[in-house]
């Protein structure tokens, strides 16, 4: 995808700016402006004067300008269809992605994080999905499925050769 740390605005015709506006579902200035056409990774894609854009960046661009080398646009609403540059905020990447993690209430199988830990480098994890699988590991008496006390049986499924379950 072409760079998109271009510093000059511009200033675009009717047509442009019609053909761009009519890609945008805008509501108040308070809600989601939801980008209706071509997608790419889930965000908006549009191309002005022959340069493909990310969406939200080319929308944040025109109305409050331009981004700075090294910078990415937070959507603060958490909608990757959302332009409203009033729900976008200028971050580093690395910020950007503590947000994403922080903002996540369950794990990907459905489990609030409420109880979850925090694993070596500071990400939780869900203590619910831990359990599953450390359980999945031991034997229903609660013997290790090690190499040592493990055996498969007629269907490959890992038996305890300590209690023969």
């Amino acid at each position: 995808m072409a760079s998109q740390e271009n510093t000059t605005l511009w200033i675009l015709t009717e047509v442009e700016t019609h053909r761009l506006w009519s890609k945008i579902d805008r509501r108040s200035d308070n809600e989601c402006w939801l980008w209706l056409a071509s997608l790419t990774k889930g965000y908006g894609q549009c191309v002005i004067r022959r340069k493909r854009w990310i969406a939200h960046r080319a929308i944040y661009t025109l109305l409050r300008g331009p981004i700075p080398k090294g910078k990415t646009l937070d959507h603060l609403c958490m909608n990757k269809l959302c332009v409203n540059p009033a729900h976008l905020e200028i971050v580093d990447a690395q910020e950007n992605v503590r947000r994403y993690y922080r903002s996540k209430t369950h794990c990907s199988r459905g489990h609030s994080f409420e109880d979850a830990y925090r694993h070596t480098g500071g990400r939780r994890k869900c203590r619910h999905c831990a359990n599953e699988r450390r359980r999945k590991r031991l034997c229903p008496a609660g013997h290790p499925y090690d190499m040592n006390n493990t055996v498969l049986d007629s269907i490959g499924r890992p038996m305890c050769k300590a209690c023969r379950k």
